[in-house]
């Protein structure tokens, strides 16, 4: 049985490091940083703010990413670069008041190429982490999916705050205006909602 167990182990840990994606050993430089969309190349961020993805738009068959700061490291393979939480707050961490450098190699016809760093420059001040807004399909004809919702920026947290279908319907539906807060604060606020039990609503304390 712990011969069994030992094999197993093996194996598991030969799929995990085979799994771990590495940085090319030999690649050709390119002179221009990649294309990525969105474009954060060379971007100021606030050192509480959630994880930066980004896909690589460079044609070619594989793509391997490096982000480091100041002795931490993460790689990614894929075209689609989405560091976890818990890697990004790390290199957030590093990269306080300094940057974040980001290396991508691309493989084309066989070969792999080395295109010029870039880096997030990361501010040692932090953003107010809430964004509130109104969140609507893009057709105005869609309107009664309407919501008003709040966003942690530091997590992708989202939640909605007010909702078109709370008290409307197929039949009556309702549209919410924009909403607006007294100095910035929470703890009073009022939107207006417009068509089936239409009125202004007012949220204090």
């Amino acid at each position: 049985m712990k011969q069994i167990l030992s094999y197993i182990s093996a194996l598991l840990l030969l799929a995990m490091t085979s799994c771990t994606p590495t940085v090319p050993e030999q690649s050709s430089p390119v002179d221009t940083v990649p294309a990525i969309f969105p474009d954060y190349v060379n971007v100021t961020v606030p050192c509480n703010i959630a994880p930066l993805t980004f896909r690589v738009d460079e044609v070619a068959d594989d793509c391997v990413t490096r982000l480091s700061a100041a002795g931490v490291e993460v790689v990614s393979r894929g075209l689609e670069v989405v560091p976890s939480h818990d890697e990004w707050n790390l290199l957030l961490e590093a990269a306080k008041g300094d940057s974040i450098k980001v290396e991508v190699y691309a493989m084309r016809d066989g070969k792999w190429l080395r295109y010029a760093p870039f880096a997030f420059i990361v501010s040692g001040d932090k953003i107010d982490p809430y964004i509130s807004y109104r969140l609507i399909p893009p057709s105005y004809v869609a309107y009664e999916k309407l919501t008003i919702n709040q966003r942690n920026l530091s997590t992708f947290e989202e939640d909605v705050v007010y909702s078109n279908l709370l008290a409307g319907s197929d039949l009556h539906g309702q549209c919410i205006n924009c909403h607006s807060y007294k100095n910035y604060k929470t703890d009073n606020m009022q939107f207006h909602v417009r068509q089936y039990k239409g009125g202004t609503v007012f949220v204090h304390n």
